[in-house]
């Protein structure tokens, strides 16, 4: 996790901002479209080395598979999408 691992509240703060990014841009939140930097080869098969990328959530106990926890991230921010259909349409 490094001297400073992420928080709930920045992993939150990241699914809001993708989340109105996608809304805004029109971008499907997919592992194709929506993806952490980690997640690039397994996915796109583009060749990556010596980065540094989100593959440890704040309630894992080790760095996990990097499509899972970005499955994870893109669902949160897939709920914040939808919330913010839910209040448009209510309005």
């Amino acid at each position: 996790r490094g001297s400073a691992p992420m928080t709930w509240d920045q992993i939150d703060g990241l699914a809001q901002w993708v989340a109105e990014l996608s809304e805004r841009y029109w971008i499907p939140i997919t592992p194709y479209s929506v993806l952490t930097h980690a997640e690039v080869q397994p996915t796109l098969g583009i060749r990556q080395r010596w980065t540094w990328d989100i593959t440890w959530l704040p309630d894992m106990d080790r760095p996990g598979d990097p499509i899972e926890v970005g499955n994870r991230i893109r669902a949160l921010a897939s709920e914040y999408l939808g919330r913010s259909h839910q209040a448009c349409a209510a309005a």
